[in-house]
């Protein structure tokens, strides 16, 4: 018995105007409404199954407009506060320009860091012998004796060089020192987060950063948002999702549309809104003031709580 079921899917295509092209209002595939680009869909529509997108079923097929849709979730990339810097050594190891890239950036931020060197270890496990680890990996496992797994794990040893100078400031020499041990929480996000910011903005994707002002000086936040918003150097128009903490960005030159609030209500929903849900914000309006006093709602305490 199927006790995950599709009890809705939508799709809807943007040019002039907005139309919806798929529609789906029940499990069953006979309530699956195609137009549009996918009208051609209608043969395929009896091989969805009830707990399955007619999207995944179209892909499947090899409907172009479907492997399209799949394929750009398939290059989203999350990175959360904890994020492996590995992300960024994969990156570079696609072209040695691309370490260029990531050294320029970290010197435009002064950081120190003239060079990083690195060894990639890559180790297999051969079996499930340690059914914790396979439980945190594959939900609903349940392991026999004659299933062999074999899971690949990489690990990175990264080494950053710094120069060093003698008494009247003379560049003597230079060293290499173990990245995880030697350098800030800062140092460390700023590398984690360039390989990934590159590699959307070289191929158009939508990059989300859970966190994104967390170790970093705002300096830095702010250097990488601009990425995003310039035109010349967002060639592709890739996005960035970010949360943050920081209020100060409301001051920075960001479209309405850009910001969104998060509330929590006193059940534990969250409720996502965009300024631009509020009519009659100007531009030139005070929206951080506005937003401390309250006016946009999402902040910690209500007006007349007592903090103490």
């Amino acid at each position: 018995m199927l006790d995950k079921l599709i009890n809705g899917e939508w799709l809807y295509k943007k040019s002039s105007r907005t139309v919806k092209i798929l529609e789906r209002t029940s499990p069953k595939w006979e309530d699956i409404t195609l137009r549009g680009e996918l009208k051609d869909g209608e043969g395929i529509k009896r091989y969805t199954r009830k707990d399955s997108l007619f999207i995944s079923t179209a892909t499947a097929f090899n409907i172009e407009l479907a492997d399209n849709i799949t394929q750009w979730f398939s290059d989203i990339k999350i990175l959360e506060p904890d994020s492996s810097p590995g992300h960024t050594i994969d990156f570079i190891e696609e072209n040695e320009y691309c370490k260029e890239r990531i050294l320029k950036y970290l010197q435009k931020a002064d950081i120190g860091i003239e060079d990083v060197d690195y060894e990639i270890k890559k180790e297999e496990i051969h079996e499930a012998s340690d059914l914790n680890f396979i439980n945190n990996i594959l939900e609903d496992y349940e392991p026999s004796d004659d299933v062999k797994l074999k899971i690949a794990t990489k690990s990175f040893n990264i080494k950053s060089k710094h120069n060093i100078y003698d008494v009247d400031n003379n560049l003597v020499d230079g060293v290499f020192l173990p990245f995880e041990k030697y350098e800030s929480e800062g140092t460390k996000k700023l590398f984690t987060l360039l390989g990934p910011i590159f590699e959307a903005l070289d191929n158009g994707t939508l990059l989300i950063i859970d966190e994104i002002d967390s170790k970093l000086h705002p300096a830095i936040v702010r250097l990488i948002i601009n990425m995003f918003n310039t035109i010349h150097i967002n060639k592709n128009n890739a996005q960035l999702i970010s949360t943050t903490h920081d209020v100060l960005l409301l001051n920075e030159d960001i479209r309405r549309d850009q910001i969104w609030f998060a509330e929590k209500n006193m059940y534990g929903e969250s409720e996502l809104y965009s300024l631009m849900d509020f009519k009659g914000v100007r531009k030139d309006d005070p929206i951080l003031k506005n937003y401390l006093l309250g006016t946009y709602g999402a902040i910690p305490f209500k007006k007349g709580s007592e903090v103490f």
